[in-house]
């Protein structure tokens, strides 16, 4: 710390003007040091840059979570006015990913980011133990924030899918449940009498029929009109076949 000694010889001007002096010498140092800093680029803007650009591409999603990573060893970066992050090519703002950050303007650089995405969406899934061959009802489900990256494909996810299909392998408490899980139910029946109905663009024509064979919603049945015909279409629930234009 800087000290003054008193001496008595000084007179008040020059004791002022030594002051004076000492303000100006301290002055300079701190601009010194500013300068110095202002040449260099805050690390914690990577971060923050990089955070708000992978939650806007997974906006929409489900609830987001990001973290991103600073490297351990980080040199330093060159001042920048303008920064941007960007999506390497194959890379995604999901998971386990890598975002880029570059400076445009008055240096330019880029800088790579690991960080982790998380994604969270609702799902239905297993409210218990659920056994196969067991007919689902709507106390078998529940709806839980699943992180969308852990989902595995083909999973069902509206009501209307699963209640009243039955299960073909069981399904731990908390998973959701996958398309080859389930026996679709038939919503027509071989020799049952069905509704055809056949629309496009500003008209519908609809007929009977009998259906020639099992189906479950959404899959091809055929089915005979009571002219002999046979048509192909679409079953739905309720008895109905959609044909095909």
């Amino acid at each position: 710390m800087f000290m003054q000694h008193y001496n008595p010889n000084y007179s008040p001007i020059q004791r002022v003007i030594e002051f004076l002096c000492l303000l100006m010498l301290i002055g300079m140092v701190t601009d010194l040091f500013a300068a110095e800093a202002s040449q260099t680029f805050d690390p914690h803007r990577l971060t923050e840059e990089a955070s708000k650009f992978l939650n806007q591409e997974s906006a929409g999603l489900g609830e987001v979570h990001v973290q991103v990573n600073l490297p351990e060893q980080l040199a330093d970066l060159p001042r920048c006015e303008h920064i941007e992050a960007f999506l390497p090519p194959g890379a995604r703002a999901q998971g386990k990913t890598t975002v880029g950050v570059r400076c445009t303007t008055p240096n330019r650089w880029t800088i790579f980011l690991h960080a982790q995405v998380q994604v969270l969406a609702p799902y239905l899934v297993a409210a218990h133990p659920l056994s196969a061959g067991q007919t689902l009802s709507p106390a078998d489900l529940m709806i839980k924030l699943t992180d969308i990256n852990e989902v595995p494909p083909g999973v069902m996810n509206t009501p209307e899918a699963l209640y009243g299909n039955t299960l073909v392998s069981n399904v731990p408490a908390g998973s959701p449940i996958r398309r080859q899980q389930i026996k679709l139910a038939y919503v027509v029946q071989s020799g049952q009498a069905v509704r055809l109905r056949l629309a496009g663009q500003g008209f519908q024509i609809t007929g009977e029929g009998v259906a020639l064979s099992n189906a479950s919603d959404g899959q091809s049945v055929q089915v005979r009109t009571p002219r002999g015909s046979l048509v192909s279409g679409i079953a739905r629930s309720g008895g109905t076949v959609e044909l095909r234009l």
